[in-house]
This record gives structure tokens, C-alpha cells and sequence, in this order.
């Protein structure tokens, strides 16, 4: 979850889009070291649910 200072928008990692990937897919458990973006990731899946709710 990188910051970039253009926008101040925040980038997820490539490890993080995976796992939104999988998550939106299959129930599961992230299990990640503190600092590593856990609630970025439940964020991005949850946007993704809702987005898909609203098809």
C-alpha cells in the first residue's frame, strides 16, 4: 500500500490484489504479519462485493 504523492492515492501492493482475487472467490482467512495491509485488503474485497451486489 504504497502513497502516492501526485494524487495521495493509495496503491495497493500485488500481493494484496491476489488476495482480493481469492477472497472474492472463496471464503477464507488472511493471515498476514502485522504492518502487511490486512484491513486495505478487507477494504478493496468489500468494495468489490458491493460493486458486484449492485449488478
Amino acid at each position: 500500500m504504497s502513497e502516492n504523492k501526485e494524487t495521495d492515492k493509495m496503491e495497493a501492493r500485488s500481493y494484496q490484489l491476489r488476495l482480493v482475487e481469492y477472497i472474492v472467490k472463496r471464503n477464507g482467512i488472511i493471515y498476514l504479519p502485522t504492518g502487511s495491509g490486512k484491513t486495505y485488503v478487507a477494504i478493496l474485497a468489500l468494495k468489490r462485493f458491493s460493486q458486484n451486489m449492485d449488478k
